[in-house]
């Protein structure tokens, strides 16, 4: 990959990842019908995964319904903050032509199946809890 496409790739990156927030306002009538989903594994199996909620949050957020947001998700402050550092750092990568996430690189390449791993993990515990606790009490 030429430097050039590596900075181009930095910033589409940046530019999609900072494109999350003002879309999860544009689309906030939309976001709140019942009917309607983002998420896939919600969509497959009619349960929530971990992250399910975190765009309504994000909505509620940009419009200032901090409260609702917490309704929605308890984690969208660090999700938001994620998602704002990791565009911000590929705009300035994109600009500089530097490499500043090359942690991130490393850090994946040793830990990604640990992170996979919990996530999958998560997503099962959180969609089949209710479950999981009405055969508890069977017992």
């Amino acid at each position: 990959m030429t430097r050039l496409d590596h900075r181009l790739c930095r910033l589409a990156c940046g530019l999609l990842l900072l494109a999350v927030l003002p879309l999860a306002w544009f689309l906030q009538p939309w976001l709140f019908d019942a009917s309607r989903t983002v998420c896939i594994f919600k969509s497959v199996t009619d349960r929530p995964c971990i992250f399910c909620g975190l765009t309504r949050s994000f909505a509620c957020a940009m419009h200032g319904e901090f409260a609702a947001a917490f309704g929605y998700h308890l984690l969208w402050i660090p999700a938001m903050v994620t998602y704002v550092a990791a565009g911000l750092t590929c705009l300035w990568d994109a600009w500089t032509g530097r490499n500043d996430l090359s942690w991130w690189s490393r850090l994946w390449a040793k830990t990604s199946w640990l992170l996979l791993a919990g996530i999958v993990l998560g997503t099962l515990i959180r969609a089949w809890w209710p479950d999981i606790m009405s055969l508890i009490d069977m017992s």
